[in-house]
C-alpha cells in the first residue's frame, strides 16, 4: 500500500512541544516497521525541520509554494484532490493546527481516503478561551466539519475518542485510539547516590539544587500557572523551605519568558522557585529523575507525554484528576483537583512528607509508562490505516445531507463557505 502523511506536525509552532515529539515518533517508527508499503512523506517549504533523516528510504516530498500570502491551506487541499502520488491514504499529522492558514481539505468525492491525528479537541472545551476571536473560531468550525468527512480518525487516547464520538458525532468505527509512548532511550529511571557527574553538572547547568519539585508549564491557562503557585504557597511552611519549585516554562519568545517572570514575582514566593532557561532532553530527564515530585495540574490534556516521560524516569507524580491524566496516571500516581490550589496541595504535601508513599509511586510509575510504547502505536496506526484503505469508505458530506434532508451547524458551514 502508499501511504502520505503530511509533516505538519514536525514544522508547525507546536514542532518542538507535544505534537512535534509525537509526530516524530509515530512516523519513525512507521517507517522502523518490516512491511512492504511505500511511504511519502510532504514538508513545507520555507518553514523550520523537514531536514531530519529518517528510516526505511520514505519518498519525501515537498510542497511548492504555499499559496497567496504563505497561506498552508492550499499545498495540502491540492494535494489531497490531484493525488499525484497514487496515495491509498493521507494521514495528516496535526489536523487542527491553527498555523499560517492551513485548514484540513474536504475529502475528495470518489477519490483517496483521508486520516488525521486529532490530538485533542481541547477548544471545543474551552471556547471562551481559544475561539473567543470569530476567524479563529471559524476556522476551527469548519476543520471539524472536514474531519467529520474523513474514513479514520487516530487519537491518542480514550478521552479525546470520547471526545470525537460525541462531539463530531462519528461511527465508533471510524475513529481509533492508538495512544502514545515515551523514548525509552532518552527517559528512564535513575536514583542512584552519589548522583553521577553528568546528573550533577547537568542540574548546576540549570541553577537547582535537591530536593525540588519539578513543573512543565506554559502561559497558557489550561496549564494552570496560578493555580500551580497558589498551590506551592498552600504547602505547610517546612516543606516550602526545604524545597524550591522548579519550573521549566514553554515559551514562543522572549515576551513570554518575561511574562512569566512576572507572574513569578507577582506570587511573592520568587525566592523558592527556580525558573530554567529552555533545556535539552537530557537535562529534562534529570530534572524528572532527582524530583521530589513532578506536578503536572494542567485542566485539560489531549494525552500528556510529559506524564509518561516523567513516570519512565521514576517520578512520583502529581496530576490532574481530568481528561486522559486519568488514564496515564492510572494508580501509578496522586490525582488532584486542578481547580482547587488547596488539594493540589494536599497531594504535593503527601509525597514529601510520606516517603514509603513516594518510594511506591516511583516504583508503579516505570511499571505504567511501560504501557505506553511507540512501536505498539506504530503497529495500532498502520492497522487502521490499512483498515480504511480497504474498508468501506466514508459517506461524502453532501451525500450526507441528501440522506438526511438537513443541515448539521458544522455541514452548514461548507455551503456558506464555499471557499472550503
Amino acid at each position: 500500500m502508499r501511504f502520505g502523511i503530511d509533516m505538519l506536525g514536525t514544522q508547525s509552532a507546536g514542532r518542538t512541544r507535544g505534537v512535534g515529539r509525537y509526530t516524530r515518533q509515530l512516523v519513525r517508527h512507521l517507517l522502523d516497521r518490516p512491511a512492504d508499503d511505500d511511504y511519502f512523506l510532504y514538508f513545507y517549504d520555507g518553514l523550520p525541520g523537514g531536514d531530519e533523516r529518517w528510516p526505511g528510504r520514505p519518498t519525501v516530498r515537498r510542497h511548492e509554494g504555499r499559496g497567496a500570502g504563505g497561506n498552508l491551506r492550499l499545498p495540502v487541499q491540492s494535494l489531497a484532490q490531484e493525488n499525484p502520488d497514487q496515495l491509498d491514504v493521507l494521514l495528516l499529522s496535526c489536523a487542527l493546527e491553527n498555523f499560517q492558514g492551513f485548514l484540513p481539505p474536504d475529502r475528495p468525492l470518489g477519490g483517496m481516503r483521508m486520516a488525521a491525528v486529532v490530538h485533542d479537541l481541547i477548544p471545543s472545551h474551552f471556547p471562551m478561551h481559544y475561539l473567543r476571536h470569530p476567524a479563529i473560531a471559524k476556522a476551527y468550525h469548519r476543520a471539524l466539519a472536514a474531519l467529520r468527512q474523513y474514513d479514520l480518525l487516530l487519537v491518542i487516547s480514550e478521552a479525546v475518542r470520547n471526545d470525537c464520538l460525541r462531539l463530531l458525532d462519528l461511527p465508533e468505527s471510524r475513529v481509533v485510539n492508538i495512544s502514545a509512548g515515551s523514548d525509552a532511550k532518552t527517559f528512564f529511571p535513575d536514583r542512584c547516590e552519589p548522583a553521577p557527574h553528568a546528573c550533577i553538572e547537568a542540574l548546576r547547568g540549570a541553577g537547582v539544587a535537591p530536593p525540588f519539585i519539578f513543573a512543565l508549564t506554559a502561559l497558557d491557562e489550561r496549564k494552570n500557572l496560578h493555580g500551580l503557585l497558589a498551590a506551592f504557597r498552600l504547602l505547610p511552611e517546612r516543606l516550602r523551605q526545604t524545597h524550591v519549585l522548579v519550573l521549566t516554562c514553554a515559551s514562543s519568545d522572549a515576551g513570554d519568558l518575561a511574562r512569566v517572570h512576572d507572574v513569578i514575582r507577582q506570587s511573592g514566593l520568587a525566592e523558592r522557585i527556580v525558573l530554567t532557561s529552555a533545556i535539552d532532553d537530557d537535562t529534562l530527564r534529570v530534572l524528572y529523575q532527582r524530583s521530589s515530585a513532578f506536578v503536572f495540574p494542567s485542566r485539560c490534556e489531549g494525552f500528556g507525554l510529559p506524564l509518561v516521560e516523567a513516570m519512565q524516569c521514576g517520578a512520583a507524580v502529581v496530576a490532574g484528576d481530568n481528561s486522559s491524566q486519568i488514564e496515564v496516571v492510572g494508580e501509578a500516581g496522586l490525582l488532584a483537583d486542578v481547580d482547587d490550589p488547596a488539594d493540589i496541595a494536599r497531594q504535593l504535601a503527601r509525597v514529601l512528607d510520606d516517603r514509603p508513599l513516594a518510594d511506591d509511586l516511583r516504583r508503579r510509575a516505570v511499571t505504567q509508562a511501560r504501557r505506553f510504547d511507540w512501536a505498539t502505536t506504530a503497529a495500532a496506526c498502520h492497522a487502521a490505516l490499512a483498515h480504511a484503505a480497504v474498508g468501506p469508505p466514508a459517506t461524502h458530506w453532501l451525500r450526507r445531507l441528501v440522506a438526511r434532508g438537513r443541515l448539521a451547524v458544522t455541514d452548514r458551514i461548507h455551503i456558506e463557505c464555499p471557499g472550503n
